[in-house]
């Protein structure tokens, strides 16, 4: 089973995939982020799924989507098709968790913690209004509020 985590910056994706690696049995599951997919999908993930491992990454095909789809103007070459058609050469998650959070609450998350220059108010609410479409059409999206503080200890 492949279990994807969604959301924009500072949604607690990472802190909860980190709490469940520390947890959980590594004989069961896997962990990994999709920075670089083609590397993960072939070494990773299809290798854990084929021994009936649960797969858990942080951002999958999803993420391609939408950030590409925030990013596009209307005068674009690279539509959402070509995006959606490059990503055919990875697996689709079985469940994705989607952890919503405002823009506001991103914003001053990811400017306290300095992990990543904050994205704008407008790119940020692209992104959210995507995975709220998406989820509103595609059952195996599971909406979790995110707005609650989370304990990293």
């Amino acid at each position: 089973m492949l279990i994807a985590f969604e959301g924009i910056n500072s949604a607690v994706k990472t802190s909860i995939l980190k709490r469940l690696r520390d947890e959980k049995d590594e004989g069961i599951y896997a962990y990994c982020s999709a920075s670089d997919k083609l590397f993960t999908d072939s070494r990773v993930t299809l290798s854990a799924l084929k021994k009936n491992k649960i797969v858990i990454r942080d951002h999958d095909i999803n993420s391609a989507l939408v950030g590409r789809k925030a990013e596009l103007t209307n005068t674009d070459s690279i539509d959402d098709d070509f995006v959606a058609e490059i990503n055919e050469l990875f697996q689709t998650p079985d469940i994705t968790f989607y952890f919503k959070i405002s823009t506001e609450t991103s914003k001053y998350q990811t400017s306290k913690s300095c992990s990543v220059t904050p994205e704008s108010r407008a790119f940020l609410k692209k992104i959210n209004d995507y995975y709220c479409d998406k989820a509103s059409k595609d059952e195996s999206f599971i909406v979790i509020n995110a707005e609650q503080q989370f304990d990293n200890a």
